[in-house]
């Protein structure tokens, strides 16, 4: 577990790195190391003990100010520097405050406005209504006055019918209740009431001094109020008409108006450590919710009114009320809130009409005029982002450009975009990236060539045999030389635990790479060929080997492709080569002082998939060699175009009869460059010696 955590950056061995971990870098930037820094974590410290002694609080914020403009200041810097390097950042900056942040503070001062003017309509409104409903109750109590003093005029004083009737008339008026008093010495008393439970049992000292009209908090509850008085004789009678602030009151006047009211009262100023608050006592105790106002899908159908809109703006207004314990003059009565939620759609509506439907007409002219003129606003954003797009798109072109070049992209083109002078200089760069890669270009492939030359000749070195073998009484000497880099020519010696060796010698058609890769295929196949088989000098072992070589080219490579091979196989103990030549050129026998060549075999490999192939086995005595070649060392040319030929090779192969493989060897070769004089040759020179010592 240990060695696990050593391993997280935030861990470093002892004499390990120097560069500090995740601790060590957050230590170094939040450490005091700077005065300001220092003045930041002074006003930290005092704000915090400001919580038991607030006198502290008066210096921290000083300090917490100064540090706060400092760091301001410092990341504004690193903000421009960073964000404002590019050409393009700085002229979309400043379209953005040229264009895009007056447009934005007009469309705010304008919904600011649109807001208000909606608030004040819908004040306006709520006040209308207000006033409409006191009006009405002030007019049903005058009636019942009127009525009352008639009754007494005519000596019936019984107010039942008279309350009756009026209730009859003003079945719209939810909630309504109208109460009889009479005044007894100081106080006053319910003689009646249409409500079986009333709230008011006695009015107070306030209300019995004279009429009333208006909005009354009593209980907690807002009530529209009206009171007035009537002498029948020597007796004194109160009306008292009223009707609650209730959800139905509420829920009628969004239907008339699209405003919603939520009202309460603030009841004074609290003061704790949390700071200044305002308590307020809600007058609801249950208000109407979205999905009561929104009422059902059936309701909303069979009355549009209902539909709240997909916008309600909010709101707030005072109202002067009178607290009903106290009166509408105490220096107590706190004024009604209503806080209201304005369908700004119906507002406007009711707003102009005028006795005329020319709201939706108007309303559909006022859309139609800010969709036009949002249409010329975005037309004039597109036309400016097009401009500064124009500006900067060839500064940032030619800085991937640059960019690009130094990161060795040659092939990179900034894109002509227009025909301008900047247009202009970015084709003058992009000609000049052109001529900058054309000539890296040519010393490009030449050097990775030559690598890729050079790492071929690399790997096909390995397949050379790197030490001669010696087996019994047979000495082998093998060289080859390439006409390029690589070869398509090859040699190799296989030994059997010493028990036999196989000798191997083959030409690729074609040169370069292709006959390489070639070359090495068919090598390595010979050798899983000579490793899985039968190690013994079995008759027909070469012929089946050869006849599987045959099959894997003619599977695996071109049709044009095909190879010649020389394989035989010497044993030590009987003295005798066993070969196979796959249409190879027929390798040359000395045996006392008589040359003759070893054709047995057949086609070349790769032209004929079920080709037969023939193997011979001769005996060699001491003194015997054989020479193995392939067709470079007979077509080498002279400076004239003519070849060596197989005359001029039998005529050296005659004359070092009596020398060692490596002699023989080097006598070939030498002959063959003496004769060609420095020529270029168009062919790989292969030649592998072998003589019974």
């Amino acid at each position: 577990m240990a060695q696990g955590l050593k391993k997280l950056p935030i861990f470093r061995e002892p004499g390990g790195s120097n560069e500090p971990g995740l601790f060590g870098r957050l230590w170094r930037r939040l450490a005091p190391s700077t005065r300001m820094k220092r003045v930041a974590y002074a006003g930290l410290i005092l704000l915090a003990l400001s919580l038991w002694i607030d006198a502290l609080a008066l210096a921290a914020f000083p300090l917490l100010a100064v540090a706060f403009g400092y760091y301001l200041y410092r990341f504004a810097g690193l903000l421009r520097d960073r964000l404002f390097w590019r050409v393009r950042n700085r002229i979309l900056a400043s379209f953005v405050f040229i264009g895009v942040v007056p447009v934005g503070v007009v469309a705010f001062i304008g919904l600011i406005v649109v807001w208000f003017l909606v608030g004040a309509m819908g004040t306006l409104f709520t006040e209308r209504e207000f006033g409409s409903t006191v009006d009405r109750l002030d007019h049903i109590a005058l009636r019942v006055q009127l009525e009352l003093y008639r009754a007494a005029l005519n000596g019936d004083l019984s107010p039942v019918q008279t309350v009756t009737e009026r209730m009859q008339a003003n079945q719209d008026f939810s909630h309504l209740s109208i109460s009889i008093f009479e005044q007894k010495g100081d106080t006053t008393a319910l003689t009646y009431s249409s409500d079986p439970a009333p709230t008011v049992r006695g009015l107070p000292g306030w209300a019995a001094k004279g009429r009333f009209a208006g909005i009354a908090i009593d209980d907690s509850t807002a009530y529209f109020r009206a009171i007035t008085d009537v002498y029948a004789g020597d007796r004194r009678f109160y009306v008292l008409a009223s009707i609650p602030m209730s959800q139905e009151y509420e829920y009628a006047f969004w239907r008339k108006s699209g405003v919603y009211l939520y009202p309460y009262i603030p009841e004074g100023f609290h003061h704790d450590r949390r700071g200044v608050r305002i308590e307020h006592l809600h007058i609801l105790k249950d208000p109407l919710t979205a999905l009561d106002l929104i009422g059902s899908q059936e309701a909303r159908r069979a009355d549009p009114s209902l539909n709240i809109g997909a916008l309600l703006l909010p709101w707030a207004s005072l109202f002067r009320v009178a607290h009903w314990s106290s009166g509408p003059s105490a220096p107590s009565s706190n004024p009604l809130v209503i806080r209201m939620s304005i369908d700004p759609i119906r507002i406007f509506r009711h707003s102009m009409s005028g006795g005329f439907d020319l709201a939706d007409p108007l309303l559909t002219a006022l859309i139609a005029l800010c969709a036009i003129l949002a249409l010329v606003e975005l037309s004039s954003f597109a036309i400016g982002a097009v401009i500064s797009r124009r500006i900067t798109s060839a500064v940032h072109d030619l800085s991937q450009g640059t960019q690009a070049i130094r990161a060795g992209r040659l092939d990179f083109r900034a894109p002509a975009r227009h025909h301008d002078q900047l247009g202009e200089l970015v084709n003058s760069f992009n000609a000049m990236a052109a001529s900058i890669q054309a000539l890296l270009v040519e010393v490009g492939d030449k050097q990775r060539m030559e690598a890729e030359l050079q790492m071929a000749r690399d790997v096909q070195a390995q397949f050379f045999p790197k030490q001669i073998p010696r087996i019994g009484r047979l000495a082998l000497s093998g060289a080859c030389a390439p006409a390029r880099v690589v070869s398509g020519d090859c040699y190799d010696f296989l030994l059997h635990a010493e028990a036999l060796i196989d000798i191997v010698v083959s030409d690729i058609s074609g040169k370069g790479l292709s006959a390489a890769l070639l070359n090495a295929s068919l090598q390595s196949a010979l050798r899983l060929q000579v490793t899985v088989g039968a190690l013994e000098a079995q008759p027909g072992r070469l012929a089946s080997m050869v006849c599987h070589l045959n099959r894997h080219l003619c599977l695996n490579t071109a049709p044009e492709r095909f190879a010649t091979l020389f394989i035989g196989t010497y044993d030590p103990e009987t003295s005798t080569l066993s070969y196979c030549c796959a249409g190879h050129n027929p390798p040359y026998l000395l045996q006392k002082g008589r040359l003759s060549q070893l054709c047995a075999g057949g086609v070349p490999l790769g032209l004929i998939a079920d080709a037969r192939y023939e193997e011979a086995t001769v005996s060699l005595d001491a003194g015997d060699l054989f020479a193995i070649y392939t067709d470079g060392i007979t077509e080498a040319q002279s400076l004239s175009g003519e070849m060596f030929g197989e005359e001029r090779l039998e005529r050296v192969i005659l004359g070092c009869a009596g020398m060692s493989c490596e002699e023989i060897q080097s006598q070939i070769l030498e002959a063959v460059r003496d004769f060609s004089l420095g020529v270029e040759q168009a062919d790989d020179q292969t030649l592998v010696v072998g003589k019974i010592v």
